[in-house]
């Protein structure tokens, strides 16, 4: 028969208690790893949500942004006259205002619309809290019509939600399209001129409006027998804005969409 190992008392105690020592440490250890694990992560996401709310905050700081330009425009007698244009943005209910002093006809109001939703595309940034207070400042004309400030009114639009700035000198014509695309103006040549008698340095216009046909009046003779005939007439004349501008001291270039009267435009 074989002798029975026998374990005093004591040392079978004392093992007991190194075994639940050891399980105790090894489940308190990775516990501890799980929750260090658990942690870092709450710590991440709490950096993310902070970092959102501050963005948020930002879009929706109380402060008045403003930005300002030069618009340019044909008088009634064919002159070409720059005004100043001005928008300011408030915490409001998502209106869409008008300064009435010129006063301003429907079509002009309703590229002022479509101002404002190309800005928030362009920008990223939703105006649905704000109120937007659009002004035209010397103007010589009590009525002011037509949608060819649509362009200059995006880009000031643009220029305060991202806290830049008008470049000097710059002076844009042009329609807004809700592509963001600029449209064609009438009396280009009036509004170069108009320019460059405030002394401005650029002028953008609508792409495929560089050349320009106009008619102007021309006299023909004739001599029938013994009786002179003069017969008048209008005549086809294609101009080109660019040599224009450049014998009166502006830069004309053309812009196809707002994307490129920013890059132009904007500082």
């Amino acid at each position: 028969m074989a002798p029975q190992m026998k374990i005093e008392k004591p040392v079978f105690i004392a093992t007991i208690i190194i075994v639940f020592f050891a399980g105790f440490y090894f489940n308190f250890f990775f516990a501890n790893q799980g929750v260090s694990n658990e942690l870092n992560e709450r710590e991440d996401f709490n950096k993310e949500l902070i970092n959102e709310i501050n963005e948020k905050l930002e879009t929706l700081s109380p402060k008045k942004l403003t930005s300002s330009t030069k618009i340019v425009a044909v008088t009634q007698q064919g002159q070409g006259v720059v005004s100043n244009a001005e928008v300011e943005i408030i915490e409001g209910k998502g209106r869409l205002l008008f300064n009435t002093n010129p006063f301003v006809e429907p079509d002009t109001q309703f590229s002022l619309d479509i101002a404002r939703e190309v800005a928030q595309r362009v920008t990223g940034k939703s105006l649905a809290d704000r109120d937007i207070i659009y002004s035209i400042n010397d103007s010589e004309s009590k009525l002011v019509g037509g949608p060819s400030a649509g362009a200059a009114f995006t880009l000031i639009t643009i220029a305060a939600m991202q806290g830049k700035k008008a470049r000097d000198g710059t002076i844009i014509t042009g329609t807004i399209n809700r592509d963001g695309s600029i449209g064609p103006i009438g009396g280009v040549i009036e509004k170069l001129q108009g320019v460059a008698d405030i002394g401005g340095k650029t002028f953008l216009i609508p792409k495929g409006q560089r050349n320009l046909i106009f008619y102007q009046r021309a006299a023909r003779e004739e001599i029938i027998g013994n009786t002179k005939i003069i017969r008048t007439g209008l005549v086809p004349v294609q101009v080109d804005l660019v040599e224009i501008g450049n014998e009166i001291g502006v830069q004309v270039i053309e812009v196809e969409n707002i994307e490129e009267a920013i890059n132009l435009a904007l500082i």
